[in-house]
């Protein structure tokens, strides 16, 4: 089996392991359910070396150097035949991402490394596999538990006892989360209607800021338009917003058009934030 970034060693033993038996589970904190609709096929993505807190926390010590994890075929007759690979990508506040792939037949074991994250942040990590010979993607629209990327987010234990996450802002626990921020205070109207809105993701945040992004008319709170928001910590990207049939006539009419944005998003750990600006739009 290849693996980037040179060999690592395996090995995990003296760690506490938070796992769950592939057989019947769907998404745990430690375990991805890759199957198809029904139950078919469960092939599965599962991290071990981790330790799970009481609320599902992952955590793991300022002092430890890896995790695992595997990506297996399922137990079914025969499934063990086929040939899966695997990718990760961790990334840690204040440190360049680094990815690691394998390949293997019935499964693939990656030796994911860990350094950079300081007490009370964490490490995000994502991850992509193929099952059956590359004919079975996780995640992908066929594998209903996980559709879209669900990454693994380990927070990095705190205090001289290593102790947990606890209140925001105390020893131990995940920093102050920014939230997400316009990256600029324009957006031009592309196809089909919709505005491109750039946005960050802090890179305080415990995993990717998950939330929504709305516009509404300044005076008042009439609705032009919404989306999903999903950025991975430290990130920026654009969303984009489909305009009311109103609103876009009126925005193609006039050439620019003010408006409020709000963004509200969530991190890992379960905190929060919402930030409003005055967006101009403008129609090309």
């Amino acid at each position: 089996m290849g693996v980037g970034l040179g060999t690592i060693a395996v090995g995990v033993a003296g760690w506490a392991v938070f796992a769950v038996a592939p057989a019947g589970a769907a998404n745990s904190p430690t375990f991805r359910d890759c199957s198809f609709a029904g139950g078919l096929d469960p092939d599965f993505v599962q991290l071990s070396g981790a330790t799970a807190g009481p609320n599902g926390t992952l955590m793991v010590s300022p002092s430890q150097s890896q995790v695992q994890i595997e990506a297996s075929e399922s137990s079914d007759p025969g499934d063990s035949n086929g040939a899966d690979t695997l990718k990760v990508t961790v990334t840690a506040p204040n440190a360049a991402p680094r990815t690691l792939s394998g390949a293997g037949i019935g499964k693939v074991d990656l030796a994911v490394p860990l350094s950079g994250a300081a007490p009370g942040s964490s490490y995000s990590i994502d991850w992509a596999a193929t099952f059956d010979n590359g004919n079975h993607m996780c995640p992908s629209g066929s594998t209903p538990q996980n559709t879209s990327p669900n990454p693994f987010v380990l927070t990095v234990s705190g205090g001289p006892a290593g102790g947990g996450p606890g209140t925001p802002g105390s020893p131990g626990s995940p920093p102050t989360f920014g939230g997400a921020s316009f990256s600029a205070q324009r957006a031009k109207l592309g196809r089909k209607g919709r505005v491109g809105v750039k946005l960050a993701c802090s890179a305080s945040a415990t995993g990717p800021c998950d939330g929504t992004l709305t516009l509404t008319a300044r005076h008042g709170n009439r609705m032009l338009g919404h989306a999903d928001v999903t950025l991975a910590a430290g990130t920026g990207g654009v969303v984009e917003v489909k305009l009311a049939a109103k609103e876009l006539r009126k925005l193609r009419r006039q050439g620019r058009l003010k408006v409020k944005a709000t963004v509200t998003v969530r991190d890992a750990s379960g905190q929060s934030k919402t930030t409003s600006t005055t967006l101009t739009l403008l129609s090309g």
